[in-house]
């Protein structure tokens, strides 16, 4: 699909598709995307599952926090780890982290054989 250019007076040069063009994108075009609370609710299940394979959730009793990773939990017994979406990057940076000393830590014991 060939590009335009279009500046008007000094402003950044911006690249559009020249008129006509958008018959020629493939596929149609009228999916819509899942509402953005769909999406969060998805990715939170999806990152408190892979909090539950790692570890099962260590709570206080009174606390639904994990005392391991300190992600939320569904509640004080802790049966399972429930992310707020403002937990997600912590806990995916956490699970990263975990993950990474486990390689380090078995890379040790191979060269230390």
């Amino acid at each position: 699909m060939p590009l335009r250019s279009s500046s008007v007076g000094r402003g950044p040069i911006v690249l559009a598709p020249a008129p006509g063009d958008a018959e020629e994108m493939d596929g149609p075009v009228n999916e819509t995307p899942a509402p953005p609370a769909q999406v969060a609710e998805r990715v939170e299940s999806a990152v408190g599952a892979r909090l539950d394979e790692h570890h099962a959730p260590e709570t206080n009793g009174r606390m639904a926090v994990c005392r391991r990773c300190g992600t939320q939990t569904d509640g004080p017994e802790g049966r399972q780890h429930v992310p707020s979406e403002r937990q997600l990057a912590r806990s995916s940076e956490w699970l990263d982290a975990q993950a990474r000393a486990s390689r380090i830590d078995s890379a040790r014991c191979l060269l230390t054989k």
